[in-house]
C-alpha cells in the first residue's frame, strides 16, 4: 500500500493532521497491509501511526539530513511476517549518497527509501522502494 499522509504541520485548517490522524490509523487498521509506503510523513506522524499499530517496523530517514528530521518516505512493514535484510535511502541528485542533496530543478530534496524484506515463513525475499517525486520539476 502507498499512502501520502500529507505534511503534518501544513496549515490545512479542518484538514490538519490533528483532525485526520484517527482516520489515517483507522484506514490502515482496517486493511493491515503487509507493507506501507508513507509519503510526506514527519517523525511525529510516523511515531503516532506506529504507536497505534505496533505490529509495524520502519525503514527510512529524513530527506534533508539523512537522520530523523524532515519529511520521510518511510516503509512500514509487518514485523510479525518480515525482517529487513538490507535497507537504505538515496537522494535524487548527482550525489545520491549525500543527505539533503538536490539537482535537476528540485526545490526540495527528494529521496527513495528501499528495503529488502525477508518473509519469515518461506524465506522468500523481495525489494520494496518508496519515493515521493518533486511536483515542480
Amino acid at each position: 500500500m502507498t499512502f501520502n499522509v500529507r505534511y503534518g504541520t501544513a496549515p490545512d485548517g479542518i484538514n490538519h493532521w490533528r483532525f485526520r490522524r484517527k482516520r489515517v490509523v483507522k484506514t490502515l487498521e482496517s486493511l493491515l497491509p503487509d507493507v506501507i509506503g508513507l509519503q510526506e510523513a514527519l517523525p511525529f506522524q510516523i511515531d503516532e501511526i506506529r504507536s497505534a499499530l505496533p505490529m509495524y517496523d520502519e525503514v527510512g530517514v529524513g530527506r534533508d539530513c539523512g537522520q530523523r528530521q524532515g519529511e520521510h518516505a518511510t516503509i512500514l512493514y509487518r514485523s510479525d511476517r518480515y525482517r529487513a535484510q538490507e535497507r537504505g535511502t538515496f537522494w535524487f541528485s548527482e550525489t545520491p549518497d549525500v543527505a539533503g542533496s538536490r539537482h535537476w530543478g528540485n526545490r526540495n530534496a527528494r529521496i527513495c527509501t528501499w528495503a529488502r524484506l525477508l518473509e519469515a515463513q518461506t524465506g522468500a525475499s523481495f525489494s520494496c522502494y518508496n519515493l515521493h517525486l518533486d511536483h515542480w520539476s
